[in-house]
């Protein structure tokens, strides 16, 4: 997409050695990314790019929160991000990916898209459980959830087996 050129890094112009770049990350980013889980965030990813002459190291640096919703209340929150990432790009005859960390792209590319590795670390960072911190759910939420677990656990107990001996009556 063109709204993700921006994170395009054109690595045949560099010398050897160490290159910084540095992206913020905004609502419009998470819009680009297709099948995106996260729609807000303000974050800042700064990148060391070491050229060498077989391969290109990668290290991300992201700081930041993004909003997600609370897995207790539903209520959105802000979470903080503060990620490390390297990633390693070997020059070879085609594109593969070798393993999480290293991956192979053919010697005439020109340039690579960080994109979806920021999107995909973010993502990594974020805990899979996301609830907000002891005592910020919202409290109506939570008398509900707990009405419910009282009449879940009611129903529990009764069993319907038993309920043709509830009408018998001893005279």
């Amino acid at each position: 997409m063109k709204a993700l050129n921006q994170y395009s890094i054109q690595f045949t112009g560099l010398k050897s050695g160490d290159h910084d770049f540095e992206f913020e990350i905004d609502n419009t980013f998470f819009e680009n990314i297709e099948y995106s889980e996260l729609n807000e965030g303000k974050l800042r990813v700064a990148l060391r790019l070491e050229k060498h002459t077989n391969m290109l190291v990668l290290n991300f640096s992201i700081d930041g929160n993004v909003t997600v919703p609370c897995d207790r209340c539903g209520e959105d929150f802000e979470l903080p991000v503060n990620e490390k990432q390297r990633l390693i790009i070997r020059f070879g005859d085609q594109a593969v990916e070798e393993s999480e960390d290293v991956m192979i792209i053919p010697r005439t590319e020109s340039e690579i898209n960080v994109a979806h590795f920021i999107y995909e670390y973010i993502v990594l960072a974020l805990p899979q459980k996301r609830v907000h911190p002891e005592g910020k759910c919202d409290k109506e939420v939570l008398k509900r959830l707990e009405k419910l677990e009282e009449e879940t656990n009611k129903n529990k107990n009764a069993d319907p087996r038993w309920d043709g001996l509830k009408n018998i009556t001893l005279n």
